[in-house]
């Protein structure tokens, strides 16, 4: 499979291009400043609102599907809509399949599942609210596209470098709490459901993970070796997905 990756030098994309090339997929990395030494990935430099360099790069590398990990702080919702319908009517006019690496804000609150992420002071603090937002409406974008084929991977609330176990929880629209209220993935293990998806397409068109419980069964996911990713230079880097 050849997979373009859109946003390849960020906290997401590098994982997915690293998680792509582990399995033997192609990867075309799309980013503004590209750079690659790996034979298996074709760099590219495209800016994600150039449509037409954009489709000439998807088509020239005959992608079987893009991944669109670009995110905005502080947030900028119309380039993120923009960016977002994009990449579908490119995609739909080639036939290509888009899972959206979106935002925590897009799901429903446990327990309460009529309020949206976005709206949970308990989940979004009052300076992310405006970056759980324009999640919703990326979200609104891809139901709204006619023609593409496109999947939206809401993270859990705190996304971050850390350890590849390979294991993960898988839910629908709703956001996923360990025992102790906490949602939390690392943006490896993120990679791993993202690849997973492309790899044995699931039901739903929007859908959350969050790192498996301690003892729990290992369902959807699949057995890995740990290895340990570098912090980017950073002694903590967190992104709140919101």
């Amino acid at each position: 499979m050849t997979i373009a990756v859109l946003g390849a030098t960020g906290m997401v994309g590098r994982r997915v291009v690293t998680e792509a090339r582990r399995r033997g997929h192609r990867v075309l990395a799309l980013s503004r400043k590209p750079a690659s030494e790996d034979p298996g990935v074709t760099p590219a430099a495209v800016d994600v609102n150039d449509a037409p360099a954009l489709s000439e790069s998807l088509a020239g590398a005959a992608a079987d599907a893009v991944v669109l990990t670009v995110r905005t702080f502080p947030a900028d919702e119309e380039f993120l809509v923009a960016a977002t319908r994009t990449v579908l009517d490119i995609a739909a006019r080639l036939g290509i399949r888009v899972l959206v690496v979106g935002g925590a804000g897009a799901l429903r609150s446990p327990g309460a599942p009529d309020l949206p992420v976005a709206d949970n002071p308990v989940y979004v603090p009052a300076e992310y609210r405006a970056v759980a937002a324009a999640g919703v409406a990326q979200l609104r974008t891809c139901g709204a596209h006619a023609g593409a084929d496109w999947v939206y991977l809401s993270p859990p609330a705190l996304l971050e470098p850390g350890v590849r176990t390979g294991r993960y929880r898988r839910g629908t629209d709703t956001l996923l709490l360990d025992p102790e209220g906490k949602s939390r993935i690392s943006a490896e293990d993120l990679a791993v459901a993202l690849l997973d998806e492309l790899e044995s397409p699931g039901a739903e068109r929007h859908f959350t993970v969050a790192q498996q419980l301690p003892g729990e069964a290992r369902g959807t996911t699949r057995p890995a070796t740990p290895e340990r990713q570098t912090n980017d230079g950073a002694s903590r880097s967190i992104q709140r997905s919101t």
